[in-house]
């Protein structure tokens, strides 16, 4: 997982991803975004989630945002060691395994994401 620390904020962790690029492939954007963030080539398996949801606006100056989330399974190639990525999110701070065991642990974001790992790592043993 991803951690960050946005100013103001509790550091919490998150799934390595970002936006797609115009004419850029999912499982292209996926790859780019968590060799950006972590460093790791990986080996994209199968998708096992999609969340699409509004975000209100928080001033009248803002728009509606329409996001769409995915997870795929995925696998990294031999020899990752967590670290660092080549182009780290702007408050991104580290990258760190997480035991599946201790989630209940850690500050993980968005909220309801804890509730969709344990979920999806049920169904997946």
């Amino acid at each position: 997982m991803v951690k960050k620390s946005p100013k103001r904020r509790q550091k919490y962790y998150t799934l390595p991803g970002g936006t797609q690029k115009t004419d850029e492939t999912l499982h292209r954007s996926l790859a780019r975004e968590v060799f950006e963030e972590t460093g790791a080539a990986i080996d994209i398996e199968e998708l096992i989630w999609t969340s699409e949801r509004r975000i209100q606006p928080k001033s009248k100056q803002e728009r509606i945002t329409h996001k769409i989330e995915y997870i795929f399974r995925c696998f990294i190639k031999d020899g990752y060691k967590a670290k660092m990525g080549p182009i780290p999110d702007s408050n991104q701070t580290g990258v760190r395994w997480l035991s599946i065991e201790k989630l209940e642990q850690y500050q993980i974001a968005p909220k309801r994401l804890r509730a969709t790992l344990n979920d999806l790592l049920l169904k997946l043993d």
